[in-house]
């Protein structure tokens, strides 16, 4: 276990944290020292978000790991989780470790954006649903172009302007298009080309130049996967 001071600290700051950021917002300080980690649970600040409580054990992604290395431990920082009742858990899980680096404890964040979420998809729904929009924009024209409805306002406003350029009657701009799309293939096909070349390089028999392949890069993102529920 955590010394008293840590303990105290940690405990005062699952406090602050919950207070900050209210009931969805489940923290946790298990004891790694005990016998027995399915009941590692030492203080829980909103259980509630994930129906533990004092002297439960941690998620079942954690017991997991805490069966392997511990030096394979490692910090997770603003990734998901489901509940098994189907909340959907932004989580963050801190190991607390001695000074010879052994795991000690665990600091553990779970909060519940489930109904964050189905906010968002319902007002996307509403700003997709020309139906409501239609509706809206006949009672806002009774006020004119704007209006204040208490403490909002609505305003009719221009969005995704596009422009078709094929009723101008252009024939070179016509021609430039065709230009563009034929140049884009021809782009392509030198872009395959430029891709499968050694790294050594290989000379153009058209111009005498050596080319090279272009230079790749990448980045690493992070795959979420829910296969298990949280225990």
């Amino acid at each position: 276990m955590p010394n008293a001071s840590t303990l105290q600290f940690l405990l005062t700051l699952a406090k602050g944290i919950a207070s900050q950021f209210g009931p969805n917002c489940e923290v946790v300080v298990h004891d790694l020292a005990t016998n027995d980690p399915e009941r590692s649970i030492v203080a829980i600040e909103n259980g509630h978000v994930t129906g533990r409580k004092v002297g439960d054990g941690p998620s079942h992604v954690v017991l997991e790991a805490l069966r392997g290395n511990p030096e394979q431990l490692h910090d997770h920082l603003s990734y998901l989780t489901r509940t098994k009742d189907g909340k959907i858990l932004k989580s963050t899980t801190i190991y607390i470790r001695d000074d010879n680096g052994v795991p000690l404890g665990i600091f553990g964040i779970n909060y519940d954006i489930t109904l964050m979420l189905a906010m968002e998809n319902a007002i996307k729904q509403f700003k997709d649903d020309t139906q409501v929009r239609d509706i809206t924009l006949r009672e806002l024209s009774k006020y004119g172009k704007s209006h204040q409805f208490g403490d909002c306002r609505l305003e009719e406003a221009e969005s995704g302007v596009k422009y078709d350029y094929s009723m101008c009657g252009d024939s070179k701009l016509r021609d430039m298009y065709e230009t563009l799309e034929a140049l884009k293939v021809d782009i392509k096909e030198r872009e395959m080309m430029l891709r499968s070349m050694p790294a050594s390089g290989l000379a153009d028999p058209e111009t005498g130049e050596v080319l090279f392949p272009p230079a790749r890069s990448s980045k690493t993102i992070i795959k979420t996967t829910f296969k298990k529920p949280l225990q």
